[in-house]
């Protein structure tokens, strides 16, 4: 299992560089474990790029199909006041913004505070560099 950030989501519904593509590591996840906001920011991503034309609309389209296809295989950290007070934490600490600090918050509640048996998929190196802090295993390399 393993706790999925946003930032690595996207690679699955959009072909990205070589160098960020996640689709390896998800083929070796027998369960994918994503915070409950996670694909609004993922369409926030794709409409962003929709806006910027670094997609089309049928490509929006087909990655919009993409994400909603993989969000019925993952499990869902749900939203929480225990996430939230986790996440006021791991701004204090680690600075990250918000929408980071919940994802971590998150992969912390799932992990039970006890991150070192579990891995953390993100292509965002602040987050990244915080996890591995927490003590999670941090994905890709």
């Amino acid at each position: 299992m393993k706790f999925w950030d946003s930032s690595a989501l996207l690679p699955l519904c959009l072909d990205m560089p070589q160098g960020l593509d996640t689709r390896p590591l998800l083929k070796s996840d027998s369960e994918m474990i994503v915070w409950w906001g996670s694909d609004l920011e993922v369409v926030s991503a794709l409409h962003r790029l929709r806006r910027e034309k670094v997609v089309t609309e049928q490509e929006l389209s087909r990655t919009t199909a993409r994400l909603q296809k993989l969000q019925k295989t993952w499990h869902t950290v749900r939203p929480s006041n225990i996430i939230k007070e986790k996440a006021k934490r791991v701004i204090r600490i680690h600075g990250l913004k918000s929408a980071d600090s919940l994802q971590l918050a998150a992969a912390l509640a799932w992990a039970h505070d006890l991150p070192g048996d579990f891995e953390f998929v993100t292509l965002d190196k602040r987050l990244k560099q915080a996890a591995l802090v927490e003590g999670f295993a941090a994905r890709p390399e």
